[in-house]
């Protein structure tokens, strides 16, 4: 027991679950945009990629035994509501965006664990498919970033984007969809993600998954605080100058192709879940 936790507390650090996420936000924010990008997709994906061999394959681990919840699913499930507390209140008061977006990506950690912590082949299916649509929306909002912040100094607080929605409403309105589809929102491919992540839970049955879908969808409603204060700041707010602003058009065509698949996505997903259960067995 005491050595899987220790492996277990690696694997955390590795997708920034709490308690180890406190490096997240300093890095994120520190490091280059570009670099921030790939740290929160990249090592994410991986860490959960071993997480559900190393307790599948040489663990065997099940979420129940004769009956009763096991250490592993009830640790994995605190884990997950810890994560998910951490990373969504604390992004309620952040100025500087891309460490509103490491809290962000800390919350959806916890989000993920849910679908990992029921030990099941639906649950590995709906871990997969969310870290394939956290990447297109997560990748598509740095971007927007990036390009906001290369014309404005490396300024990356929220006052930046005050009337982006009358300076550049094309980023905005990117920018808006990545958010809302962080938040859950249908018609977003994020909503997808998080409804296959909830019927993993409740699938499974028991007040324990139900206690933790409940918790996640109180989550869910509250990382919308946080994605509002800068659709407030892009379409509510004057902006503090009037030049409009231009971006690379390769960031552009680049972050239209994210938008477009997130929205494809929310509506049409069957092909890519279709072929996340044909390539995985449990």
């Amino acid at each position: 027991m005491i050595g899987v936790i220790c492996v277990l507390s690696g694997f955390l650090f590795k997708i920034s679950g709490a308690p180890f996420h406190m490096w997240a936000p300093d890095v994120y924010e520190g490091a280059p945009t570009s670099v921030t990008a790939f740290l929160s997709v990249a090592p994410k994906a991986a860490g959960f990629a071993i997480m559900l061999r190393f307790f599948h394959e040489a663990l065997r681990a099940t979420a129940e035994s004769n009956g009763d919840l096991t250490p592993w699913a009830f640790i994995g499930g605190i884990v997950a509501i810890a994560t998910m507390i951490v990373g969504n209140f604390s992004a309620l008061h952040q100025n500087n965006i891309k460490r509103m977006l490491a809290y962000s990506s800390i919350a959806h950690a916890g989000y993920i664990l849910l679908g990992f912590c029921v030990f099941s082949e639906t649950g590995m299916h709906a871990v997969i498919f969310y870290l394939i649509v956290y990447a297109i929306m997560n990748l598509g909002a740095f971007l927007i970033v990036a390009a906001i912040a290369e014309r404005h100094n490396g300024d990356e607080t929220i006052d930046t984007y005050k009337g982006l929605g009358s300076r550049s409403p094309l980023l905005a309105v990117l920018l808006t969809i990545f958010l809302f589809s962080l938040t859950g929102l249908p018609p977003f491919a994020g909503f997808i993600g998080k409804f296959y992540l909830f019927a993993a839970l409740i699938q499974s049955g028991g007040n324990w998954n139900w206690l933790l879908a409940a918790i996640a969808v109180i989550n869910s409603a509250v990382s919308l605080f946080y994605y509002a204060r800068i659709m407030r700041a892009m379409f509510l707010t004057k902006p503090t100058e009037s030049t409009q602003i231009s971006t690379r058009a390769v960031w552009t065509v680049t972050a239209v192709i994210l938008a477009i698949a997130t929205l494809v996505l929310g509506v049409y997903w069957a092909p890519v879940y279709d072929l996340v259960t044909s390539s995985s067995v449990w």
